[in-house]
């Protein structure tokens, strides 16, 4: 069961949407997309408070925006990954609560292909950290690169229904 742990803790962390924070984000506007203005974290503005972060006054903006993209990820991963990833998942978990926005859970990050033995390990673990992000207060989780699974869709957390429908790379 540990090691179940640390490998969905580790999933979790690299994934192609990071979900691994620091409490150190910025976000930027690319607009290179016409209809759609993508927002990249970078690790060069602190939040106001490290131990209870809250988002800064551009992220509120950018995540406010309507159809507005709101990416966050972490540059780099330090020290006993094992040791470190519980504590960079909360720290992440905590800076998300602050703000209301879908987040992915996305398997095949380029490490994780090679972290699962049994390859269909992923699935189970991919879930298993969007049913922990739900039960932790995320409010609009869901997961990618997982064929055949109802929890690639964004579901209400009011009553339940599918808000947004995807099938691979298309909302439908």
């Amino acid at each position: 069961m540990k090691k179940a742990v640390y490998r969905l803790i580790l999933f979790a962390a690299i994934t192609a949407f990071v979900l691994c924070l620091s409490p150190s984000v910025k976000a930027e506007p690319n607009d290179t997309q016409t209809n759609q203005t993508q927002y990249i974290a970078s690790d060069t503005k602190t939040l106001p408070n490290a131990d209870k972060p809250e988002p800064a006054p551009h992220q509120k903006s950018a995540v406010s925006k309507e159809n507005s993209q709101l990416q966050l990820a972490k540059e780099q991963l330090r020290g006993d990954f094992y040791k470190d990833s519980q504590d960079n998942l909360n720290s992440a978990l905590n800076t998300l609560f602050t703000i209301t926005i879908a987040v992915i859970l996305s398997a095949f990050g380029v490490i994780a292909y090679f972290i699962f033995k049994d390859k269909r390990d992923y699935k189970d673990a991919v879930e298993a950290a969007k049913e922990a992000a739900l039960s932790e207060g995320l409010k609009f989780i869901y997961i990618g690169n997982v064929p055949g699974s109802n929890a690639v869709h964004t579901l209400c957390p009011g009553c339940g229904k599918t808000l947004v429908e995807r099938s691979g790379y298309r909302i439908n």
